[in-house]
């Protein structure tokens, strides 16, 4: 099994192989000795999983695209004898951030949410496939954080209500204000303001539909688990 066996597997369903990694102890993982990180960049993504779902699923579920990708990466991991891991297991959960810096050039941007050196913001990490013997990764070329050479931070000044801040990401007020009329108008409609400020990776960014999607799903998840 090599690397490039891999990415050819998941060729032509909506996510991609994201780099990967040689398992340590303190990963907790047990026999796994390399893991191979799964996830999307852009909307494409987007494009394979409205094709293979209905609106109704979409809407009613509370997590269909984590049902989707779940079943996708479990397919996969039978046919090359490896273990299916999400973030989405637990508690505990796997620290799928940590993984993923150790995978690919990526950095925490002013938002917190890490910054890939071409796809900017516009990227995510959907699930991992555990192998119990050695997988030889690429190597990867070291590249400077983008964010070092971007000295107006609109991503920190564009948020209509200013939920993003050097010192975290308020989630309360993003969601009461995704609940206004004006918001309707703006981020529900356009993507968030302030990832959209971001220069990098213009070309990746969610389209309309996809970008509702997730915010609904915010919104959704923060009502019912009592957040608000």
């Amino acid at each position: 099994m090599t690397y490039k066996n891999i990415v050819e597997a998941f060729e032509g369903t909506g996510l991609k192989v994201r780099g990967g990694f040689q398992s340590t102890n303190e990963d907790g993982l047990g026999d796994i000795q390399s893991v191979v990180m799964i996830g999307n960049a852009g909307p494409s993504m987007w494009s394979r999983f409205k094709k293979e779902t209905d609106e109704k699923q979409r809407v009613e579920n509370k997590h269909p695209l984590d049902q989707w990708t779940e079943k996708i990466v479990k397919e996969k991991a039978n046919k090359l004898d490896a273990v299916a891991i999400f973030p989405f297991q637990g508690p505990p959960y796997y620290p799928f951030q940590k993984w993923a810096i150790k995978s690919e050039n990526l950095f925490t941007s002013p938002l917190g949410i890490l910054i890939h050196p071409e796809y900017g913001l516009w990227h995510a990490y959907r699930g991992a496939l555990g192998f119990t013997k050695t997988i030889n990764f690429p190597v990867i070329a070291k590249q400077s954080i983008p964010c070092e050479n971007c000295t107006d931070k609109p991503c920190l000044t564009t948020c209509p209500v200013q939920a993003f801040d050097k010192c975290g990401f308020n989630d309360g007020v993003c969601a009461t204000y995704l609940k206004t009329d004006e918001a309707q108008k703006s981020c529900m409609q356009h993507n968030c303001q302030a990832r959209l400020a971001c220069p990098i990776g213009q070309e990746y960014h969610y389209g309309k539909d996809h970008g509702r999607f997730h915010m609904e799903k915010f919104l959704s998840n923060r009502w019912n688990n009592g957040c608000l």
